[in-house]
C-alpha cells in the first residue's frame, strides 16, 4: 500500500503507471497497478488520506466545561478517538493492510505529515502486525523524485511524529 495525504490526481502512481484500475469498492480511494520497474514486479495499490485520522480529546465524562474543574483536565489522561469525517478511510486502509505486506508512506515530509504517517501504520498494523513499513522522502512530485523515493525508502520518525503528539497535548 502507497498512502499519500491529498487528491489521487497528484499521486505519485501517475508519474509511471499508464493502466490503474479504480476499485469501485472503495470509489475514490484506491488505485491499483502492477510496477515493473520499482518494485520488482509487485502489485501495487495507491490510497490517500486528506489530514489526520484520528484526534486527542478528554474522556468524555471530562466534556463539560462547566462542570470538570480545572485542574481535573491536568491529571486526567486523554483519549484517541478516530476523526468522524475520516471513519470510512479508517476502515478502507484496515482492510487493505489485511493483505498486503509492505506500507509505504508518502505524507509530507514534515513533523506533522510524520505524525499521520504514523497514525496510518498503527491503524494499518493493528489488522496485519507483519506489514513492513517504509517512507518515502521526497521534495516534490515528479517523475525523477518519485522514482528516487521508491528506491530510497527510508524508517519513519517516530521522534517526529511524538514532537506533533507533545504539541497536540499542549493545545489542549
Amino acid at each position: 500500500i502507497f498512502c499519500q495525504k491529498g487528491p489521487l490526481k497528484e499521486l505519485p502512481q501517475f508519474y509511471y503507471c499508464k493502466n490503474m484500475i479504480a476499485d469501485g469498492k472503495y470509489k475514490f480511494f484506491k488505485y491499483e497497478f502492477n510496477s515493473n520497474d520499482i518494485c520488482d514486479n509487485s502489485r501495487m495499490i495507491f490510497t490517500h488520506v486528506a489530514g489526520h485520522l484520528y484526534n486527542i480529546d478528554f474522556p468524555d465524562e471530562c466534556n463539560d466545561w462547566f462542570r470538570t474543574p480545572y485542574e481535573t483536565l491536568f491529571s486526567v489522561p486523554l483519549v484517541t478517538k478516530p476523526t468522524k469525517e475520516f471513519l470510512k478511510i479508517i476502515d478502507a486502509l484496515k482492510r487493505l493492510a489485511r493483505t498486503c505486506q509492505h506500507l509505504v508512506i508518502w505524507t509530507d515530509c514534515d513533523r506533522e505529515g510524520e505524525n499521520i504517517g504514523f497514525e496510518i501504520i498503527n491503524t494499518c498494523k493493528r489488522e496485519n502486525s507483519f506489514i513492513r513499513v517504509s517512507r518515502a522522502k521526497f521534495s516534490d512530485l515528479n517523475e525523477r523524485s518519485i522514482i528516487m523515493a521508491c528506491k530510497n525508502l527510508q524508517e519513519p520518525n517516530i521522534n517526529m511524529s511524538k514532537a506533533v503528539e507533545a504539541r497536540q497535548e499542549l493545545d489542549m
